[in-house]
């Protein structure tokens, strides 16, 4: 029987390796942060204090180039690369781990091309993804060894999903960090299973595994640290439970300090994220009057995402279909299920999506494939008696499902559909500091070789710009107030370039300069 399932999880993944090899060919463009991404695993220019020079203006190749070379070559480029990310990687929201593995990953390619970085790039994500597969199947083994039809299942929802399958496609760190949950998640179970049968937890093996398990997790993502102490709060729970509190806790206060000191060993910078401005963004939102705003948001595209981007309406159909049938045992069953895993995963997900600065699907992939596993895993005593053709149609259902309801994302170029990118030879930046001035790597998988860009400190610049052109300027930046001050102000694609740079605030400024709308501000009329 261990045989023949094992088979069968080969089957199911070759079927989710196969998707995403396809779409990893099909994929045509590196944008927004993972853009950001091969300028920090590199260390070249456009980032932080060492970005682009006011006043300079860079055409399309040159700017290619600065993004994607190993500007000091062969070995010695990358082992400088690697000590300058362990240092400081520029990026106080990020610790490095990925940007390391990223940077490792480049190491046969010297001056890479768009399509190289693609490949080179989600080819890692693809490796992470293999190991990440067959961990996790081996927690579906665990929580539904009496059940391997629905293990098989609940392998097909994790990994055979849109927001899986896009984040295999995104040059960031969520599919690392989703290898990295399934790791700490195996030590866990481990330890939970240990409480459970009230053995001692408190071995040298679990305080070394679940040291560097955690370390490593939390250097993947800080987010990840809630899933941490919502796992280290169940085991004191539990442990208090079977009698074994002192010993567990023992363990915990040990696991702690040397969790940390792993982490710090991982990236220098670790503890960098306290003094960030996203830091203080997080806390704001357990806060005052936008909590229950926040929150409000934080419901509705969970409910969005479990219901699209994890699982299907289907699946959601049959489970309710399930629960309504098998209502009257349900507290029973519960006690003999896995719905407690289910719980923590459940609020490492709300957690995260409740204090993620942007509510992208990318800040809770992590959470997809354990959010799907115990999902199941908490309904196999339902199922009982559940004909296997059922299971089997559904399964095949949630394999089609990706496919059918076009949510895959990182394929394509973001901008929406109809817009045109300006054709004008020559574009502007406003950068008034090097944060902003940092939004020029954004632009360069729009920029056609014909282009060039050059960067704007000042409204003064603009304005003798404009004076010195006959048609409409384009510059992009954020919603400076003092840029809607200025003669010849008119809106020019604002959704366009919010998707361009993909950054939320940042918009395309236009000015029409001919002499009639060059001596007054015009109200916002579209360019």
């Amino acid at each position: 029987m261990e045989g023949k399932w094992w088979i069968w999880v080969l089957v199911v993944f070759t079927v989710c390796l196969a998707t995403r090899i396809y779409y990893v060919h099909e994929k045509s463009v590196i944008e927004g942060d993972e853009l950001t991404s091969l300028t920090l695993a590199y260390n070249n220019i456009g980032w932080g204090d060492n970005t682009y020079l006011p006043g300079h203006t860079y055409n399309a190749d040159e700017l290619r180039s600065n993004l994607l070379a190993d500007d000091r070559g062969g070995l010695a480029g990358y082992v400088a690369d690697i000590k300058a990310l362990w240092l400081d990687n520029r990026d106080a929201s990020h610790a490095s781990l990925y940007y390391m593995l990223l940077r490792t990953s480049m190491l046969m390619v010297g001056h890479a091309s768009v399509d190289e970085a693609v490949r080179w790039g989600c080819g890692l994500n693809i490796a992470i993804f293999v190991l990440t597969f067959f961990l996790a199947a081996i927690v579906a083994a665990k929580l539904l060894h009496r059940h391997r039809g629905l293990a098989l299942l609940a392998l097909l929802l994790a990994f055979l999903n849109p927001l899986s399958i896009s984040t295999t496609l995104l040059l960031r760190e969520y599919q690392l960090a989703e290898c990295l949950a399934v790791v700490f998640f195996l030590v866990f179970l481990r330890i939970s299973v240990q409480i459970g049968s009230r053995r001692n937890p408190l071995t040298l093996s679990n305080v070394a595994l679940a040291s560097v398990a955690a370390a490593a997790f939390m250097s993947a993502g800080y987010f990840n640290t809630f899933l941490v102490l919502f796992a280290c709060g169940y085991l004191v729970f539990e442990a208090k439970r079977k009698g074994l509190a002192g010993k567990t806790a023992t363990m915990l206060a040990v696991c702690v300090p040397l969790c940390l000191v792993v982490a710090v060993m991982l990236y220098s910078g670790f503890f960098n994220f306290i003094t960030d401005v996203r830091t203080s963004e997080v806390v704001s939102k357990a806060q005052g009057g936008g909590f229950i705003s926040n929150a409000a948001v934080t419901v509705k595209t969970g409910a969005k995402l479990i219901g699209l981007d994890i699982l299907n309406p289907l699946l959601i159909a049959a489970i309710i279909a399930v629960i309504l049938k098998r209502r009257k045992t349900l507290s029973l069953k519960l006690r003999h299920s896995g719905w407690q895993y289910l719980a923590i995963i459940a609020c490492w997900f709300a957690t995260a999506l409740f204090f993620a600065t942007w509510k992208e699907p990318r800040f809770i992939a992590p959470c997809c494939s354990m959010l799907s596993i115990t999902l199941i895993a908490s309904m196999q005593r339902f199922v009982a008696g559940t004909s296997r053709y059922a299971i089997a149609a559904l399964a095949l259902f949630t394999a089609a499902y990706p496919f059918a309801s076009g949510r895959i994302q990182n394929v394509h170029p973001t901008l929406p559909d109809g817009f045109q990118w300006p054709t004008e030879k020559h574009l502007y930046l406003y950068g008034p500091n090097a944060d902003e001035r940092s939004t020029l790597t954004l632009l360069i998988p729009y920029l056609n070789d014909s282009q060039t860009c050059t960067i704007l400190e000042s409204t003064e610049q603009i304005k003798t710009v404009c004076q010195a052109s006959d048609g409409t300027t384009y510059v992009f930046g954020y919603f400076f107030p003092e840029l809607k001050m200025l003669p010849g102000f008119c809106q020019a694609s604002a959704k366009a370039a919010t998707s361009t740079t993909g950054r939320t605030s940042t918009n395309t400024i236009g000015y029409r300069n001919s002499d009639a709308t060059l001596g007054e501000r015009t109200s916002g009329a579209g360019c």
